[in-house]
């Protein structure tokens, strides 16, 4: 009797971790441009694209942050600059979906001068996120990623959205 209650119990937890096992989620940032602002601020905006292949477990984001790295002249000796993002959509994500979220990143005058011209940036994203099969969730997973590096100089001169894709791999 008490050995059938632990197996029981033991196969209760191995089908439900199996359940809820995580799926790997993949990230690409794409669409970088600097669009034009009513108040003439400087932004730069891009398209982060997150793909849940799991075909049980939606995602429910609880936080997300992007910061943009920049590097001026592909020269190592100039400091790195990391700058704050602002991630403009919903935080969930259904099972076996696509899901775009629009990220923006404001620049000063100053800043916007320096990197506008021949310079590079890294994207990096760092989440928090459960996956949930119904009723059920798994625990809060870190998610952190780091982006392809993009050449802005051709950003920057565009008036309209680059179709370039930085696919991104884990940090």
């Amino acid at each position: 009797m008490g050995m059938d209650v632990i197996l029981g119990a033991s196969a209760l937890v191995i089908i439900t971790s199996v359940i809820l096992q995580p799926a790997n989620i993949s990230f690409s940032a794409t669409d970088f441009s600097f669009p034009a602002t009513s108040n003439n601020s400087k932004v730069f905006a891009f398209k982060l694209k997150s793909h849940n292949p799991s075909h049980r477990a939606r995602l429910v984001y609880r936080y997300i942050s992007v910061s943009m790295q920049l590097q001026h002249n592909g020269n190592p000796s100039v400091r790195k600059t990391a700058v704050p993002a602002q991630v403009t959509s919903e935080l969930q994500q259904e099972r076996n979906s696509d899901k775009t979220m629009a990220v923006e990143v404001l620049l000063d005058d100053q800043f916007y001068g320096f990197y506008s011209s021949n310079a590079s940036a890294t994207i990096m994203l760092f989440a928090q996120a459960r996956f949930k099969v119904g009723l059920a969730c798994t625990r809060l997973y870190n998610i952190r990623v780091r982006c392809q590096r993009v050449d802005l100089l051709p950003v920057s001169k565009s008036n309209h959205p680059l179709g370039i894709i930085a696919n991104c791999s884990d940090a």
